[in-house]
């Protein structure tokens, strides 16, 4: 049996796709609800402000740090994995 990698491909990023779309709105929604209002608005504010600072900097930092990660320490590891596992003498041992 063959498995094509576009299709593989796809997939995963559609599942990617499904499970941010279901998490990010939530996560923000969630957090906000621990709070009491009116007593605690400034608190509310606050939490919103530091949660939206850290995935804007979290996500700024690891644009920064992955493609040096990638290069350092796993130049070869995902290409090699590709090759070996899904190269057409291998597939047997797929099945």
């Amino acid at each position: 049996m063959y498995f094509p990698l576009s299709g593989f491909s796809f997939l995963g990023l559609a599942l990617i796709g499904l499970g941010t779309g279901g998490i990010k709105p939530c996560v923000s929604a969630f957090g906000g609800d621990q709070f009491a209002l009116p007593e605690q608005e400034e608190q509310l504010r606050s939490f919103f402000s530091v949660f939206y600072f850290s995935i804007n900097a979290g996500s700024t930092l690891s644009t920064f740090i992955t493609p040096v990660l990638r290069q350092v320490a796993f130049s070869n590891l995902g290409f090699n994995f590709i090759c070996h596992e899904f190269h057409p003498s291998s597939m047997g041992k797929l099945l």
